[in-house]
């Protein structure tokens, strides 16, 4: 694909039109998609960076590929051009950027209305009183720099010899004061080498963006966007790192093309299919971070999913959000959800490692008649109960079409993972405190029953929940008492290495094979069935059906 690429621009470049030349090496890198940041991208097409900074969502063919063949940006469509958006929050116009959006030189930024004229959106204007100085180095000397800091904090350093130079190893290799460095594990950070590190990759040695450091689209009144233009790099190779400048229309702009280009834009991927009528646990693959896999290309439902990363999860340590915890490490606030209390990463069953937190009680009973209790996506439990002299006094809330009052949940049609309730003031801005997304999947199997995904054990879901958008109710675990019950009389049993298959603890399940019932209390009248392997479906048979 990359040849393909630089041939366009080769031919163009004969023709002696620079102009077109640059357009069509763009838009090459234009159509092609972002990837996912855990996948190896130095060999994908496109403007890597500028799709993050949209949020564009990737679509891939199956799990083999690291390069997307299409992607998603309906999101920017819908947004409003009196408002600025960034890392999911959006902000009224004369709103100062808050801090958990702002980079270390983002000074006193404010979102500003968008100028008079068609092609402008608010954006967020900031102090552009900032100028770092650069220091000329003496000869035999460094620059130390803290990466925490606007600037970076420069101070020169004259060392008496070489061998004085604080020193730092980091993935096998090594590095000196002053130097940059990145982690395989977190490539977002920016690290610098100073003394005292000791390889944990936190201030000063190591800071987290908040925001693409490149010409971020949240900080420009162009709306580049919607006029179709694209980012222009310094370097087509390098389309990983930041792109200098936007490239829009002219005049006089023509496309060339030799042959068909290998990607595809698709804006209506989302209206394609119902994945919520797919069969097999898809809540559970989604808490688990397992890949769908399509029997072919444009396929609705995935036929099985790839769960192979889990094998590489050493059982001595808790994972959250792709990150590791030692036994004895208490969670940390930024994973986690309002209900996590007291959280910490201990060996639990058969010695491996789980969070283990704090029960808590909401209880709380009924509400009177005519009363409520009031619900806070950013709390664990409901308010205190509020009995309105007036009923009509009651706050409403008009979502999609769809009206709730005030106590009342409510979903998002295009952001289903916000957890959102009815609260005074609300204007339609899906934001704090109104809406908040949790910090962590709620549905995340390997927070706390890691025992139970390392022994196979099968989510069980009660005869009114989906399997395909609830969190399972508990686990059924193999016990001696298991069978499989085969669709067919096959002639030779399935293999724990075949692909096509369903695990269940040391059993295995070909497609349509089920389990027996009533081996122990978490199968009564349990169906459990291989559908879309490697995790069997489970769900407890309606109770008019079975009450035993």
């Amino acid at each position: 694909m990359r040849e393909h690429a630089v041939y366009n621009v080769f031919t163009c470049s004969i023709m002696g039109s620079t102009r077109v030349c640059v357009q069509l090496c763009v838009y090459v890198a234009f159509v092609a998609a972002v990837v996912a940041a855990d996948q190896d991208t130095s060999k994908c097409l496109g403007p890597l960076t500028y799709y993050k900074d949209l949020g564009c969502t990737p679509i891939y063919n199956n799990e083999k590929n690291n390069c997307p063949k299409r992607f998603n940006c309906t999101h920017i469509k819908q947004r409003s051009k009196n408002k600025c958006y960034i890392n999911g929050r959006i902000y009224k116009t004369e709103q100062f950027l808050n801090a958990e959006d702002a980079n270390v030189c983002d000074i006193s930024c404010m979102c500003r209305p968008a100028f008079h004229t068609q092609d402008q959106i608010a954006a967020f204007d900031c102090t552009n009183s900032i100028q770092c100085k650069q220091i000329e180095k003496k000869e035999g000397c460094y620059v130390r720099q803290n990466p925490t800091r606007c600037c970076k904090s420069p101070k020169q350093i004259c060392p008496l010899s070489l061998d004085v130079i604080p020193i730092c190893d980091v993935n096998g290799q090594t590095y000196l004061d002053g130097e940059d460095f990145k982690v395989d594990e977190e490539p977002d950070l920016i690290c610098i080498c100073q003394p005292g590190y000791k390889g944990k990759n936190v201030p000063p040695f190591c800071t987290k963006l908040n925001h693409s450091p490149c010409l971020h689209p949240a900080f420009s009144h162009d709306d580049h966007f919607r006029r179709n233009c694209a980012p222009v790099f310094n370097d087509y190779a390098e389309n990983n790192t930041c792109y200098m400048m936007m490239l829009c229309q002219t005049p006089g702009d023509v496309v060339i093309s030799k042959r068909k280009l290998p990607f595809t834009m698709d804006d209506n991927y989302t209206k394609e299919c119902d994945k919520t009528k797919c069969p097999g646990p898809l809540a559970y693959y989604k808490g688990l971070g397992c890949s769908p896999v399509y029997e072919k290309e444009g396929d609705c439902c995935a036929t099985k999913y790839n769960c192979d990363h889990l094998k590489e999860k050493d059982p001595n340590k808790c994972y959250v959000n792709g990150k590791q915890y030692e036994i004895g490490e208490k969670l940390k606030d930024e994973d986690k959800n309002p209900c996590d209390i007291g959280c910490t990463c201990r060996a639990g069953y058969g010695g491996i490692a789980e969070f283990s937190c704090a029960i808590v009680d909401c209880f709380h009973g009924q509400p009177n008649p005519d009363c409520y209790r009031q619900h806070y996506p950013l709390k664990c439990c409901p308010g205190d109960e509020v009995c309105p002299e007036n009923p009509e006094d009651r706050a409403t809330c008009n979502v999609n079409g769809k009206e709730y009052k005030e106590g009342d949940y409510f979903s998002i049609e295009n952001d289903p993972d916000l957890t959102c309730t009815c609260q005074p003031d609300y204007k339609g801005e899906n934001v704090e405190p109104f809406c908040a997304k949790p910090k962590r999947p709620y549905c995340d199997p390997g927070f706390s029953h890691s025992h139970e995904i390392i022994n196979k054990c099968a989510p069980v879901y009660y005869p009114t929940q989906s399997p395909q958008t609830s969190c399972n109710a508990f686990s059924r675990c193999q016990n001696d008492n298991d069978t499989v019950i085969h669709e067919d009389n096959p002639k030779t049993r399935p293999s724990p290495d075949d692909e096509d298959v369903c695990h269940f603890g040391s059993m295995v399940m070909r497609r349509g094979d089920e389990l027996n019932q009533d081996t122990d209390y978490n199968s009564i009248c349990v169906r459990c069935v291989c559908e879309v392997p490697p995790v069997p479906t489970c769900q407890r048979l309606p109770y008019d059906e079975c009450d035993h």
